[in-house]
């Protein structure tokens, strides 16, 4: 009989136990029913003391109960703008999601499911919210990469995938804009394998179409990986082949590696897609300008081809200069164009024997020296420190007998 009261003993105990901890969790939400009413944020402050401890206890922790009611707390303190209410904990926008996302994985009966997911689909907008904020306007990198987070994973549990998307009409916005700007905030503080895990999430859906193509590859560029920088590049334009920033980004890399002839053809590119960009027309001059005077002796062209591809130089140049009337470099560019023919012209004039020809020779580049002339001083009035621009300058005055100006750029030279 002993035993036997025993038992009966250690089961009314442990059933006052079990009720106890089910009235701290009724409490908790008797609290949270008089804020509703009351708005008075101490009854969210009893409201938390009364759930936590329910949280944890063997007889509570499994009950999906415990943890929405947990949800419906946090959330309000989180809506609730008073100071008080932020006293009682920080982050309650993180507690009240992680509390949903528990009441769905224990809510076996689907009692509280479909508010949940609703719940749930509120928090990402303001998770996105948040994160836009510390994005822009604090420059917290850090914190939006994490509320960005908190949106993707909500958006990717399997009950909120497969809820009615007529009831969450943001949802796609957000999946998009928390994923893009989640890799751009993290690229942007060097957290390079978490740019490259949202990078790859938007290239794999077409998110922003060729514009995570782009990032990746600036991504890659920065780690100094070229071979792996390229092969994205060309995966990006093989599916978007008229995306101007992938054009142009390829086209860097071109440039960068002295790949002209490849260089050349995406600038065509670029220019048929940007017409107007005078940068674009200014960088195709310097792609002829260079490849009619190569650093290689064995790549330097024929007469013919050099001529051709001076005309092209020059063509560029003036339709940049066209579109922006104050372009330094198509103006300096140009001038150094017509200066330098000049002066190769007059080189070679020294070892001509021919009388006639080499008077016809000498007044080609006295022509060419002087038309360099207008661009090279407007590139001076635009740029007064420019030294290659006083050093052409320097020697333009001087033959022309212009003692004055030579003087002064003289001057400006430091006496030299």
């Amino acid at each position: 009989m002993k035993s036997l009261l025993t038992t009966a003993a250690a089961i009314l105990i442990g059933g006052s136990a079990a009720m106890a901890q089910a009235g701290k969790v009724t409490s908790a939400y008797n609290y949270f029913t008089s804020y509703n009413q009351y708005k008075d944020a101490n009854d969210l402050r009893e409201a938390v003391d009364y759930i936590e401890p329910a949280t944890t206890n063997e007889k509570t922790m499994l009950s999906a109960k415990t943890f929405y009611y947990r949800g419906l707390i946090y959330h309000a303190i989180f809506q609730d703008s008073s100071a008080k209410a932020k006293s009682i904990v920080t982050e309650p926008l993180i507690l009240a999601t992680d509390s949903y996302i528990k009441t769905l994985e224990l809510d076996a009966k689907k009692e509280y499911s479909k508010e949940v997911i609703g719940r749930l689909y509120i928090a990402a907008n303001q998770f996105y919210n948040i994160g836009i904020k510390e994005y822009n306007e604090k420059k917290n990198n850090l914190k939006a990469v994490e509320y960005f987070e908190k949106v993707l994973q909500i958006n990717g549990l399997p009950e909120i995938v497969a809820a009615d998307k007529a009831e969450m009409p943001y949802y796609g916005f957000l999946d998009t804009n928390a994923t893009s700007i989640a890799a751009a905030a993290a690229f942007e503080m060097k957290d390079y394998d978490k740019a490259k895990k949202y990078f790859q999430i938007m290239m794999d859906r077409g998110f922003r179409a060729g514009r995570p193509y782009t990032n990746m590859a600036q991504l890659l560029k920065a780690e100094k990986n070229d071979e792996a920088m390229l092969e994205v590049l060309k995966k990006g334009r093989a599916k978007y082949p008229e995306d101007p920033a992938l054009i142009i980004e390829e086209l860097n890399y071109y440039l960068s590696t002295g790949k002209d002839k490849e260089a050349e053809a995406n600038l065509q590119l670029a220019i048929s897609k940007d017409p107007n960009n005078h940068q674009l027309h200014f960088a195709l001059g310097s792609i002829y300008d260079k490849l009619s005077s190569p650093d290689d002796a064995a790549k330097k062209p024929s007469k013919e081809e050099y001529q051709a591809l001076r005309k092209k130089a020059e063509a560029a140049y003036l339709k940049a200069i066209e579109l922006s009337p104050d372009y330094f470099n198509a103006i300096y560019n140009l001038g150094a164009l017509y200066f330098n023919e000049g002066g190769d012209i007059l080189k070679t004039a020294g070892d001509i024997s021919d009388n006639k020809v080499y008077e016809q020779e000498t007044k080609r580049a006295e022509a060419l020296l002087q038309k360099a002339l207008p661009y090279l001083e407007k590139a001076h009035k635009l740029d007064a420190k420019d030294k290659n621009t006083l050093i052409s300058l320097k020697e333009l005055y001087f033959r022309n007998g212009d003692e004055a100006k030579y003087a002064e750029i003289k001057a400006l030279l430091g006496g030299k």
